[in-house]
């Protein structure tokens, strides 16, 4: 799914890339975009969802007993500060490259289409990657290194070789989202998997909702060069804390019920 969702994401750069530096206009391409928003509004109009069953219902004294556990709140620190460093790179590149390195506007749109084809073909390949492994060391590792990448875009003079970094930073960046929900799906108990897997997914969506004022206030207050060296910093500390959980043990159904906490 994840793949597929890269695939979306390679497609509209690909297009605006080539259109807009050819004088079409942007609010045709929006308009597009509208358009096809529209034809989603539909289908999920006439889609139809079983109901829930009574013990999948919402239930906030179950949600507060959640995120309460370290098992949980961990994978959520190490979501949001991969979330917050990837949309970063994701809105930002191609405003550093045409803005700070001279890139040609095709070039710089094109960008994000080949950081989200690095993603997808990395996604890919790590859906090859056994169930049964253990993800906390392979994460922790593609988030230091993802943080090494956009720390060596400070001595980066030139836009062809700062894209290059940029789209190798997207390909260590492929396996960390789907990985992350994948251990917090594995470490909750199945009563409780979709509730958990709502709470991490939502707090790494807020590094989403972060990411463009924090860049904001760096392309303010810092040298250009050193934007991306900041940001990828909180990299560095998801990777901390998933070594942190490691050491945790898997919630079980007694410690994740809302009676237990009670």
């Amino acid at each position: 799914s994840q793949v597929i969702f890269c695939v979306g994401a390679v497609g509209a750069p690909l297009a605006m890339g080539w259109m807009l530096p050819r004088g079409v206009s942007w609010r045709l391409c929006f308009g597009g975009l509208a358009a096809l928003c529209v034809v989603l509004l539909v289908m999920l109009v006439k889609a139809r969802f079983p109901k829930p069953v009574p013990e999948d219902e919402f239930q906030p004294s179950r949600i507060v007993a959640l995120i309460r556990r370290p098992a949980v709140v961990l994978p959520c620190v190490a979501l949001f500060t991969y979330v917050f460093s990837e949309f970063a790179v994701i809105m930002f590149a191609n405003y550093y490259l045409s803005e700070h390195l001279a890139a040609p506007e095709s070039w710089a749109i094109y960008a994000i289409a080949w950081i989200w084809c690095a993603i997808g073909i990395g996604r890919l390949i790590c859906a090859a990657i056994p169930e049964g492994h253990s993800y906390e060391k392979l994460l922790s590792t593609l988030m230091l290194i993802s943080a090494l990448l956009m720390i060596a875009q400070a001595w980066v003079t030139s836009w062809p070789i700062a894209l290059v970094v940029f789209v190798l930073t997207g390909a260590v960046f492929s396996g960390i989202w789907p990985m992350i929900v994948g251990l917090a799906a594995s470490r909750a108990p199945a009563q409780s998997m979709a509730t958990v897997l709502g709470v991490t997914i939502a707090v790494g969506a807020l590094g989403c909702v972060t990411a463009p004022p924090a860049m904001q206030w760096l392309f303010a207050h810092l040298d250009p060069s050193w934007v991306f060296p900041a940001a990828g910093v909180p990299l560095i500390i998801g990777a901390l804390a998933l070594q942190r959980c490691m050491s945790l043990p898997h919630l079980d159904s007694s410690a994740a019920s809302p009676e237990s906490a009670a």
